[in-house]
């Protein structure tokens, strides 16, 4: 509003980001808890597509079992040597039993500073990740399921 126009700075969030020295990023990644080594050497292997879970299991409407069927199908549609499972923070699931063929990223960081580090994801895979709703990635990167949702509710009704 014209009001708190006085108010209001509009920063460019990418380009502070690429004005910080190695250091200032290096001092970010660390408290923020990215492995910037661990990411580059996922990518480097062609690891390039990233599925962000979210613990839909915690809630009674949906259960474990509904959970890892929704994930499988999704995965199902993906070469799982290309995969990357960021589990949400509450996430507790051992998906590397559960999907052993994909690699798992368990450090919490916030996934947006991939997109301002410019990780060069293929897809970035999620049922409703708002990590995906922000507006930052393009959507040609970006595969959403949020249809699985009303699947996972009817599979823990059978």
């Amino acid at each position: 509003p014209e009001g708190l126009q006085h108010k209001v700075e509009i920063i460019d969030l990418k380009s502070s980001w690429a004005s910080l020295n190695e250091n200032e990023k290096k001092d970010i990644f660390y408290v923020l808890g990215y492995n910037e080594d661990k990411v580059n050497a996922l990518i480097s292997s062609g690891r390039t597509n990233i599925l962000l879970t979210q613990p839909f299991y915690l809630d009674n409407e949906y259960g474990r079992e509904a959970h890892i069927v929704c994930y499988t199908e999704i995965l199902k549609k993906y070469d799982m040597n290309t995969i990357i499972i960021k589990p949400h923070p509450e996430d507790k699931l051992n998906y590397k039993e559960i999907f052993p063929k994909c690699e798992i990223l368990s450090e919490r960081f916030p996934f947006e500073l991939c997109y301002f580090i410019g990780v060069p994801f293929t897809k970035i895979i999620s049922v409703n990740s708002t990590s995906t709703m922000k507006g930052l990635w393009d959507k040609e990167y970006i595969d959403t399921y949020e249809y699985m949702i009303d699947r996972m509710k009817k599979y823990k009704k059978k």
